[in-house]
């Protein structure tokens, strides 16, 4: 388990690579790289917990979800959030 202060990881994606996971805590999004145990990217990116995270297939994006049934799509690269949809506010949002 990564050091990156989470108690859990409520979601976890591999990236295609199999060399970089993206994890969902409480509220960042961290990417985490296997053979070094390094954070590559943190950032915050909810209102409360992120529920769901998945990579694109050729890695180039990731898909989260979040407590607040948003769900949005980020470059892992930079971290620049690319889209945002907002769900009916009932739930949660999974992707």
């Amino acid at each position: 388990m990564p050091a990156h202060g989470a108690r859990s990881v409520p979601a976890a994606a591999l990236h295609p690579t199999g060399r970089v996971a993206a994890l969902a805590a409480v509220c960042p999004i961290i990417l985490w790289e296997f053979s070094t145990g390094a954070v590559l990217k943190r950032w915050d990116a909810y209102v409360g917990a992120v529920t769901a995270v998945q990579f694109a297939e050729n890695g180039k994006l990731l898909l989260t979800g979040g407590d607040d049934a948003k769900v949005k799509l980020w470059n892992p690269t930079d971290g620049n959030r690319l889209v945002e949809v907002k769900g009916n506010g009932i739930g949660r949002a999974h992707v």
